[in-house]
């Protein structure tokens, strides 16, 4: 079996825990520091994360009551890019269904898994079966097909490329028109987006082989997985193998490349970019160049498009170390997992803590960063990027989790992460709100700062006043000092602030202000300041309408049908 199977086989009546990538004490190689910008928690467990220009999306399980039982469904979630929820679509079957893998093209949501039952408008095969369904990007069914033999059939993995929608898994029969090799197979399974069988390929050795990751480019389609004993044409290293295959796009194998320890190794992560093919997985003994670490090691290798091996890293602590997700973007390649020990550099939270490492393209480490709650149970799985965001999803035991924006509760978790931005004030920057005029601005008075990443990226306002009958002085993930006097704040956006300069500098002529977001400090910049900085508000955001001045009775406006008399006192 392979060596860590709960990552991708169930226990029955036990939902798997497979975690993400955010916790307590946050520590960092200094190389494009990372931050967590938002944690969303949720009931069930998440196992898969994909992202396109609408949203991203999440899939897993919950559990749910059926009769006076309880069972699993799988879900579908979209989020925008502020973490806020858009929709929610639930598949399940009479008895327990789980979703593993989620993936995107330009029609559709695509989700693959394992139903025990039938699945509205299909029907039971025996045992657990593999399905795909499909949704639109606004969340409406659009079809579903369940497939597999009488024995237990697994879909783990799916990607969506121009040529068309590919599952991986395996199986322990035999698949319509296919052969089984004699124990547990891998296969591969190739449908266009209306849901229509293009082709199936069933593969193994005569005793337990698996598919557990695929990956696909204009060049070719390509999959990793376990096999025990050797695959046609490939040697045997000992116990479980990895491998990584390659298919044409019409279902033609091009080359297999087989490899391993020894020991226990199994790939569990594929991903492709523009210079090569990378696997990551698990190992117990030492890969070709490398050196054992513990009681179970991660590696990251990669191929050019030829199957010849490029690089291999292994990495880990004296204790059990798991991978659950990789994904490629940007030049560079992102692998997270777990660990129950303390990765170099790090430091660990006392239970089972997460973590992210990323490499560059031919290798070199980039930072590395390990979190946790200190709960002995996590495990991570499902790695999306976008850019310099990198999206984590999964599950934990228990807790919640810190960042700068948390929200809801649950053991499921959509997490995003981003490199630390450091805020920048503007040179004169610093002006008063009514005039907006360059020139000195009054203690008490309300001032604009105008800058870059000057908050967490929300656009918040405030109006609520605290115990002490003041503003906040944090708003939208931002704090504003002046001489170390802390600012209140009215509004809060990533270009534009509005303060009130702090009436305790009342007769300086000048302050150092400085912004704060997720622990980043702007430089400190000069602010002038007087004892009164004259502008007056208007009724248009031109500043060129009526004042917003009212008489005395504090109700009617100043116009030139209704003017201030003689020695009135007027309310600006």
């Amino acid at each position: 079996m392979p060596l860590r199977s709960s990552r991708w086989e169930r226990s029955i009546g036990i939902i798997r825990f497979v975690a993400c990538f955010l916790s307590v004490g946050l520590s960092i190689y200094p190389a494009t520091a990372q931050t967590i910008k938002w944690v969303r928690q949720f009931e069930g467990s998440a196992n898969a994360v994909a992202i396109d220009v609408s949203g991203i999306y999440v899939a897993g399980t919950v559990l749910v009551q059926i009769d006076f039982r309880f069972g699993v469904d799988s879900y579908v979630r979209k989020y925008d890019r502020f973490g806020n929820l858009l929709w929610m679509r639930q598949l399940g079957s009479s008895d327990l269904t789980e979703a593993r893998g989620v993936a995107l093209d330009g029609t559709g949501v695509y989700v693959v898994g394992d139903a025990r039952g039938a699945l509205e408008g299909q029907s039971s095969l025996g045992n657990l079966d593999a399905f795909v369904t499909k949704y639109s990007v606004h969340g409406d069914l659009l079809w579903t097909r369940q497939f597999g033999t009488s024995q237990n059939d697994n879909a783990i993995a799916i990607v969506a490329g121009t040529a068309g929608i590919y599952i991986a898994g395996f199986t322990d029969g035999s698949l319509p028109g296919q052969s089984s090799s004699g124990g547990r197979d891998a296969f591969l399974r190739k449908y266009d987006s209306d849901g229509i069988e293009l082709w199936t390929r069933q593969f193994g050795t005569t005793d337990a082989a698996g598919a557990t990751s695929v990956a696909t480019d204009s060049r070719a389609l390509y999959v990793s997985g376990y096999a025990r004993l050797a695959l046609p044409g490939q040697p045997h290293f000992g116990d479980l193998d990895a491998f990584v295959r390659a298919y044409d796009h019409s279902g033609n194998e091009l080359w297999t490349r087989q490899f391993g320890t020894g020991k226990l190794d199994q790939a569990e992560g594929i991903a492709v970019d523009s210079t090569g093919i990378y696997v990551a997985g698990e190992t117990l003994g030492s890969m070709a160049g490398q050196t054992v670490l513990g009681s179970g090691d991660v590696f990251v290798c990669k191929y050019d498009f030829d199957g010849v091996p490029l690089w291999t890293q292994q990495f880990g602590t004296v204790t059990v170390d798991g991978v659950g997700g990789l994904a490629a973007g940007g030049g560079s390649i992102y692998v997270g997992g777990d660990t129950f020990g303390t990765l170099p550099g790090q430091t660990s939270s006392g239970g089972g803590d997460l973590y992210l490492r990323t490499y560059d393209s031919p290798g070199a480490e980039l930072w590395t960063v390990q979190f946790g709650t200190g709960q002995p149970l996590s495990g991570g799985h499902g790695v999306a990027v976008e850019g310099v965001d990198v999206y984590f999803v999964g599950s934990i035991l228990g807790g919640t989790l810190p960042s700068q924006d948390t929200s809801g509760t649950g053991n499921a978790f959509l997490a995003k992460l981003g490199p630390l931005t450091r805020p920048v004030i503007n040179e004169g920057g610093v002006i008063n709100h009514a005039s907006y005029a360059p020139r000195p601005v009054a203690t008490g008075s309300i001032a604009a700062v105008y800058g870059t990443n000057l908050n967490d990226g929300s656009i918040a306002v405030s109006s609520s006043y605290g115990p002490d009958g003041k503003l906040g002085t944090t708003l939208g993930g931002a704090s504003v000092k002046i001489n170390d006097i802390s600012a209140p704040m009215f509004y809060s956006t990533p270009l534009q602030l509005g303060i009130q300069i702090p009436v305790e500098l009342a007769g300086q002529t000048s302050a150092a202000i400085q912004v704060t977001v997720n622990d980043q400090t702007s430089t400190p910049k000069t602010v002038s300041l007087d004892s009164f900085a004259p502008g007056i508000f208007t009724l248009n955001q031109q500043g060129t309408g009526l004042a917003a001045a009212l008489h005395e009775n504090g109700v009617t406006l100043v116009t030139s049908q209704n003017p201030a008399k003689p020695n009135e006192v007027v309310s600006l």
